[in-house]
């Protein structure tokens, strides 16, 4: 699809704005100290091969697609420097961490972040620019990564009873290009990744017979929800977002929205040695029920009393796709309004140390997930099923769909509150929100 020479500068014009976001999120120093760092990463273009004789050039992490797994162990600080070798500022956000773990790369210049994770689990870096009609920045290019952080340091301290090993597995789309329909323009994509090869184009999936492995899994696309599978396999879900559910569930395939991540038990009765390896079809329009992990799945309404502390205030939200309204794209709102990152009004101030409820709607026909920058969200319910005990950072609201949860403010300062799928996010699905 064409998209007009002015409309498309204009559009991309908003990526320039987008990187450095500041004062959004806390910056980082830009001299860095003396300590050693705990892990460098360098922000550099390069040409990476999806399968044997398909290369793309995009912006990685150390040239690398996705970018290198990084480790961190709970309690103990990581020193983070941040060289940006483009000709362009970028921006890096930690997604997980409570801490304002955000920060404004210039070109040509390094930068040192510093924080320390304060739970186990499988955590997510990437790009946090608005890229808008640029399909080189953002998540668009290949600038995403994951972060395991563990228990302890020592050996065999980390490893979960009864299984025999870990594997961390990260979903990227790649190729990206615009295309027009007829409610407007959408990103569609040439090749879908797992971990950094076309399915079926790598190294075979391979498990023995009687082996239990658990599954980290972190969907790192830009802007597709993703159900994923392996033939003759289920999985016994025991964490998402790194928070372990109350109830382990086993489901025939897993469903994770972008910047998700779940944690599963795959076991299989005989040896897997399959050549074409997952099977990776796009989520559909329903949201995954989390109710089915909490600890009132089935109970009804009831299921609430006494497990959800009531709270102090509800917030009620509403998300709309106005269609084809920015040059050819659909704009985003919340509660009838767009973000503008030229000038960013709160939607909501808080006041620290009350627990709040938000009352999610969404209008559309598109899977929403949402995230709340430092704050993690409890399920209270999904489409009017209620549950407990259900702690995420992105919260997946589905086709028409009504979801409760709460938070309780415990981290000052302004946090974004956004779609994690970059186009929605890019064209108006995000807000500010501050403490008083």
């Amino acid at each position: 699809m064409a998209l007009g020479r002015r409309a498309f500068l204009k559009l991309s014009g908003a990526a320039a704005i987008g990187p450095c976001l500041e004062p959004l999120v806390a910056a980082a120093p830009r001299v860095v100290p003396q300590a050693d760092p705990t892990h460098v990463l360098r922000i550099r273009k390069a040409r990476v091969e999806l399968a044997p004789g398909r290369l793309i050039t995009t912006l990685t992490y150390d040239g690398r697609l996705p970018g290198p797994l990084l480790r961190a162990t709970v309690g103990q600080q990581m020193r983070v420097d941040v060289y940006n070798e483009t000709d362009s500022a970028e921006r890096l956000y930690w997604h997980g961490m409570d801490t304002a773990t955000a920060a404004c790369v210039p070109a040509h210049s390094v930068r040192r972040m510093e924080f320390t994770p304060a739970r186990p689990g499988l955590y997510f870096y990437h790009s946090l620019a608005i890229a808008a009609a640029h399909l080189d920045a953002g998540l668009y290019s290949g600038q995403a990564g994951g972060l395991l952080v563990e228990r302890g340091s020592r050996p065999g301290e980390n490893k979960p009873a009864g299984c025999d090993r870990e594997w961390v597995v990260v979903l990227k789309d790649c190729e990206p290009f615009i295309r027009r329909t007829r409610r407007g323009c959408e990103i569609g994509y040439g090749s879908f990744t797992v971990n950094g090869r076309m399915p079926g184009q790598g190294a075979p999936v391979r498990l023995n017979s009687g082996e239990r492995v658990l599954l980290h899994v972190l969907n790192a696309s830009a802007t597709e929800p993703c159900s994923l599978a392996l033939p003759g396999c289920s999985f016994e879900v025991t964490a998402l977002d790194g928070n372990p559910v109350p109830s382990p569930a086993r489901v025939a395939r897993l469903q994770v929205s972008p910047a998700e991540r779940i944690s599963a038990f795959v076991q299989t009765q005989g040896d897997l040695h399959e050549p074409a390896g997952w099977s990776v079809r796009d989520a559909g329009a329903d949201g995954w029920d989390y109710t089915r992990f909490g600890s009132g799945f089935g109970a009804g309404a009831g299921a609430r009393a006494g497990r959800i502390c009531e709270p102090d205030a509800i917030l009620d939200i509403v998300l709309t796709r106005h269609d084809a309204a920015r040059s050819g794209f659909n704009s985003w709102s919340i509660n009838g309004a767009s973000f503008s990152a030229t000038d960013p009004q709160p939607l909501f101030r808080l006041q620290s140390g009350l627990r709040y409820r938000l009352r999610i709607h969404n209008t559309s026909d598109e899977i929403l997930p949402l995230h709340l920058q430092r704050h993690r969200l409890q399920i209270v319910s999904v489409a009017g099923t209620a549950s407990a005990g259900v702690l995420k950072d992105v919260v997946t609201v589905g086709s028409r769909q009504q979801v409760e949860v709460d938070f309780v403010a415990d981290h000052r300062g302004p946090a974004l509150l956004y779609c994690t799928r970059q186009l929605h996010r890019d064209f108006g699905l995000m807000a500010l929100v501050e403490y008083t």
